[in-house]
């Protein structure tokens, strides 16, 4: 049995500094928490949605009101009876506040629904786990 000599092996060349050579072949997952996110629950987002529809609805009662008293007043203006420019730009801008109210009421009454729908959603996303029967 004889034995062949080899010539020996040329050195590996050093790789560039920050290369790394599992790059390529093993990129990393996506992150998963290891913590399950926190249940928030509902209750806090709809007695918010509650409070905001329940202040539209004491308005559109103001708003019936402030409605009836402008009625009065157009009701004295067809009878004949002469009132002064204050008294019916008071009525105007009372008629306005009113209204620019209940618009800003009926947003925020959009946002805090669509908020806790929007989390309602969130938490039936959610991966459960399995209840044991």
């Amino acid at each position: 049995m004889s034995t062949v000599q080899h010539p020996p092996e040329p050195p590996e060349p050093e790789l560039p500094p920050g290369f790394d050579p599992t790059r390529d072949v093993l990129r990393p997952g996506p992150e998963v928490p290891a913590v399950p996110p926190r249940y928030q629950p509902l209750a806090g987002r709809a007695a918010a949605a509650t409070a905001v529809f329940g202040l539209l609805l004491v308005l559109d009662v103001v708003a019936v009101g402030s409605s009836l008293l402008e009625v009065r007043l157009l009701d004295r203006l067809a009878a004949g009876e002469t009132l002064p420019d204050s008294q019916l730009e008071a009525n105007d801008t009372r008629q306005m506040m009113i209204g620019m109210a209940q618009l800003a009421l009926f947003v925020a009454c959009m946002v805090t629904t669509r908020r806790q729908q929007a989390r309602a959603e969130a938490i039936a996303a959610e991966p459960r786990s399995p209840v044991p029967a």
